[in-house]
């Protein structure tokens, strides 16, 4: 599997906060069924790596045990 390099959102949605909850995803035209939105891109890492993109103000995502 090939990890895309980088982010993409569908101009289909927007992400804005929301009044109380954080934010949101809205859909700004109609979406069909099984239509990508968004696809998350980056790279894998160790835990020591994590940590430094963490503090970098990166989202981190975990996909198994170590």
């Amino acid at each position: 599997m090939i990890t895309p390099s980088k982010d993409w959102i569908s101009p289909k949605i927007e992400i804005r906060k929301t009044s109380g909850k954080g934010k949101g995803m809205f859909a700004l035209e109609k979406i069909t069924s099984g239509e990508p939105l968004i696809t998350f891109g980056g790279e894998y890492t160790d835990a020591k790596g994590a940590e430094k993109a963490r503090a970098g103000g990166k989202l981190i995502m975990q996909w198994d045990d170590n």
